[in-house]
């Protein structure tokens, strides 16, 4: 069976757009801050709630991608709805 391409964005809502990037290892180690790390430890990707952006190491295979997309998905579905509640107020 043939694996789906990554969404390029995914909205979470009005105003949270959140975009999916495939980044180079070292773009990826720089952004978590594990150039120090052994290549096998780092993350393979991560979500920065400040650009709403998830980026994922472009050298995995595509069904890793998806593995590591969802992962990071569900962080920013958190952060969204913690955002949200900062924003609503009181009924």
């Amino acid at each position: 069976m043939k694996v789906p391409r990554l969404p390029t964005s995914v909205r979470l809502g009005p105003g949270y757009l959140i975009r999916v990037v495939l980044v180079p290892p070292s773009e990826l180690a720089a952004e978590n801050e594990e150039e120090d790390q052994p290549r096998h430890v780092r993350s393979p990707g991560s979500w920065d709630p400040d650009e709403l952006v998830i980026r994922i190491d472009n050298t995995q295979p595509l069904a890793e991608q998806w593995k590591v997309f969802r992962h990071d998905l569900l962080h920013a579905l958190h952060d969204v709805i913690w955002m949200e509640s900062q924003v609503a107020g009181p009924p």
